[in-house]
C-alpha cells in the first residue's frame, strides 16, 4: 500500500489521504539519500516535484525546491538539458574547435558552430573529414587553407581498360 501511494505522490501533489505519506517519504529520503532520490520534497505543500533532471548535464538527479537541478558548467537550462553559450554538439557540449584549414571558405562568416545542423561541430571542405575537419579524406593529402577543397590530391574519372 505505501509503494502505491508513494508512485502516486511522485508523479503529482499529495492529495490530503497522501499528506502524512509524502511528508513520512520525504522526511525519509531527506535523512537518508539526500542526493539519491530524483524527487524534491516540499514539505509546506505536501508534495513531490519530480526533477527530470537531464542524464548528461547534471550533476545528479537531485533538485532544489523549486525543481531545478545543479548544471556542470557546460550546461544550462532548469534541467540541465542544453548547451551553455558557445558550446555545441549535445550531449558533448563542447567548445567550437573546428581546424579553420578544414571548414568550409564561409563557415565561420555564416556563425560557425551555432549554424550547423544538431549533432555535427563543422562543415568540411570536399576533401576533407574528422569531427573537427582536420583529416585529408583518403588518397588526399597536405590539408591548406588556401586549397578551396581543403587537400591536394588526384581524381581519377576514368580509368583505362587494359588495367583491368
Amino acid at each position: 500500500m505505501l509503494h502505491k501511494l508513494w508512485n502516486q505522490a511522485v508523479h503529482g501533489v499529495c492529495s490530503r489521504l497522501l499528506r502524512l505519506s509524502c511528508l513520512h517519504r520525504c522526511q525519509y529520503s531527506a535523512k537518508s539519500y539526500p542526493r539519491a532520490l530524483d524527487v524534491v520534497c516540499v514539505h509546506s505543500i505536501f508534495r513531490v516535484i519530480a526533477c527530470n533532471c537531464d542524464s548528461f548535464g547534471s550533476k545528479g538527479l537531485s533538485c532544489d525546491g523549486e525543481g531545478v537541478c545543479s548544471c556542470y558548467p557546460n550546461f544550462v537550462d532548469t534541467k540541465c538539458g542544453k548547451c551553455a553559450p558557445k558550446r555545441y554538439n549535445y550531449p558533448l557540449c563542447e567548445e567550437c574547435n573546428c581546424n579553420p584549414q578544414g571548414v568550409t571558405e564561409d563557415f565561420f562568416s555564416l556563425g560557425g558552430c551555432e549554424n550547423v545542423p544538431e549533432g555535427t561541430l563543422c562543415t568540411c571542405k570536399a576533401q576533407v573529414t574528422g569531427r573537427i575537419c582536420d583529416t585529408c579524406k583518403p588518397l588526399y593529402w597536405n590539408l591548406q587553407l588556401q586549397n578551396i577543397q581543403g587537400c591536394e590530391g588526384q581524381q581519377y574519372t576514368h580509368c583505362r581498360k587494359d588495367l583491368l
